[in-house]
């Protein structure tokens, strides 16, 4: 049994709330998208990358990223190749500060040969972008077929709206932060859409089996349901939410630099998907349904007047006497 299945929490009661909210983050998202704009990394504006061989092998790119320190470019997107190998990519790398690198390179390895040196286009930066854009709409169309077919079309909506103010949350996010986006990024919106709709899917099946439970002569109402269906299943949600951000946060103090904005990405998208499965998923599918169930509240209340007043109603004392068959008794009689 969960902590939250007998207690009095009404979610769905504060419903304008929860939509209100929803609203207001969704507007920011937009707002702060379109004018604060994000920091975009070279893998969207492009970049100078150079390639080394080195004179010795090298246990892992924080060796180098500690070098590169010296030049403001601790965070450079580093890659490892082979055992002595290493590519650099920066936005911008001017020849002499290339040449300093080189040298800085040679002595802590001994070695330091420039392999190669390439312009990466700010075309080819577009259509990764263009490509992040489409591979997260791809998701959301893709989540809604499944809970359609799964479950109902309206809870496939609620579900996408759920996944767009989590989605506009990491934006904002990195929009307030500026923190530098690149390829990453992709996998971190796609990351926060798989886990926010996994919790989500939760709730929706824990409310579809109370449906099917649930008497014909209940009295308990849609938005009370659902409401249960919350509380039966909060237990379950915080708890995942909580292991899994403490987890990543692990990452995030104890990792290197370039994987920090990866974990801050994640944490703040799975903090806000366990948020959004409760308080944004569920409310706004009793909004959706919201003719179903009121009908359904007046068809209980007629049922229940109707019981009443039957129940109210005063028994006949002069019952109506039975027909006697044959001629009517009269009271006079003939004269003979």
């Amino acid at each position: 049994m969960g902590y939250f299945e007998n207690s009095k929490i009404n979610i769905i009661k504060h419903l304008p709330l929860w939509i209100g909210l929803t609203t207001f983050v969704i507007i920011l998202g937009i707002l702060l998208f379109f004018t604060r704009g994000l920091n975009w990394g070279i893998d969207f504006t492009g970049g100078t990358l150079v390639e080394y061989r080195l004179g010795k092998s090298i246990g892992n790119v924080g060796e180098v990223r500690e070098l590169l320190k010296e030049f403001n470019l601790e965070k450079a997107l580093l890659q490892k190749i082979e055992d002595n190998g290493v590519i650099i990519r920066v936005k911008d790398l001017p020849a002499t500060t290339r040449d300093a690198i080189t040298a800085k390179l040679a002595r802590v390895f001994g070695k330091a040969e420039l392999v190669r040196q390439e312009f990466i286009g700010p075309v080819i930066g577009a259509e990764l972008r263009r490509a992040a854009i489409v591979a997260t709409l791809l998701g959301l169309i893709a989540q809604v077929i499944y809970i359609t077919i799964r479950f109902k079309f309206d809870m496939a909506v609620a579900a996408d709206i759920a996944l767009l103010h989590d989605i506009l949350v990491v934006i904002a996010a990195f929009s307030l932060t500026q923190k530098e986006i690149n390829t990453p990024f992709i996998a971190i919106l796609l990351t926060v859409v798989g886990y926010s709709i996994n919790d989500t899917v939760v709730i929706f099946d824990r409310i579809r089996e109370n449906l099917k439970l649930r008497p014909k002569d209940s009295q308990e109402t849609f938005p009370k349901l659902v409401n249960r269906s919350l509380l039966e299943t909060m237990t379950r949600s915080i708890n995942t939410v909580l292991t899994t951000v403490m987890a990543v946060l692990v990452v995030y103090f104890l990792g290197g630099s370039a994987i920090k904005d990866f974990a801050f990405g994640l944490t703040v998208g799975i903090a806000t998907g366990g948020y959004s499965s409760i308080f944004i998923a569920a409310p706004i599918l009793v909004l959706m349904r919201r003719k179903e169930w009121t009908l359904e509240k007046v068809k209980k209340e007629e049922t229940i007047k109707k019981e009443v007043v039957t129940n109210v109603l005063p028994k006949e004392t002069n019952p109506e006497r039975p027909k006697v068959k044959g001629k009517p008794s009269t009271s006079k009689r003939k004269r003979r």
